[in-house]
């Protein structure tokens, strides 16, 4: 795998390593991605449940402002990472580098919502293991639990304990889960709660640590 090949973070910033470029560019925009930043109080609690080693190599196809990412970079020392906005990858339409799906050992993402079905069976594609955080209502209807569900069982279903805290201070109407996919689960999915008691707040903006300044308006296409 060259560089050229790749978006991504080898070594974590904290360990003294350093960081490699993002490349390749999208010839279309989805409109609406919802790009909601992750919390690093919605990370952490699932990271030390997981207990993932620090060598496992992690990819976020949908990273957003980075927020996510940076969180992950705290624990791991390779974080691959891709975004429509902000890099041009859509994850959907133009398939990553084959070689990602070799290379990841997880997905960890917050994918965009309405596209959630399609982000799952596209990140079980890529990888074995895979971990995306949703509202709680992820949960309902008849027509998921019937297929997705049926088709992709999730190995673990995690609540978080505590709401999430919007970019303005108000507390979001609604709970979040987070859905993993384990390499040769068998039997019963399993239901814990992740005791998320900080850093809750959504934040703003992009980490110009994760993406360099102006990487959204580079990205950007009428």
């Amino acid at each position: 795998m060259t560089q050229s090949d790749r978006a991504y973070t080898e070594g974590n910033p904290t360990r003294g390593s350093t960081k490699a470029a993002y490349t390749h560019r999208s010839d279309a925009v989805r409109v609406h991605a919802d790009d909601y930043p992750t919390p690093p109080g919605f990370v952490w609690p699932l990271l030390d449940h997981l207990q993932l080693p620090p060598e496992t190599r992690v990819w976020d196809p949908c990273a957003g402002g980075g927020h996510l990412v940076n969180s992950l970079r705290q624990r791991f020392d390779t974080v691959l990472f891709q975004d429509l906005l902000y890099s041009g990858d859509d994850f959907l339409t133009r398939p990553p580098p084959a070689v990602w799906g070799e290379y990841a050992d997880w997905i960890v993402t917050n994918p965009p919502y309405k596209h959630a079905d399609d982000f799952i069976h596209q990140a079980l594609s890529q990888v074995s293991n895979v971990a995306m955080l949703f509202n709680a209502g992820f949960l309902e209807g008849i027509r998921r639990i019937e297929g997705l569900f049926t088709e992709e069982p999730p190995s673990q279903v995690l609540l978080c304990m505590r709401k999430m805290k919007l970019s303005d201070g108000r507390q979001s109407v609604f709970a979040h889960v987070w859905v993993v996919w384990e390499l040769n689960h068998e039997g019963p999915i399993r239901w814990d709660w992740l005791r998320n008691t900080h850093d809750l707040q959504m934040p703003t903006g992009y980490r110009t640590d994760v993406w360099p300044e102006g990487a959204k308006e580079d990205a950007d296409v009428e």
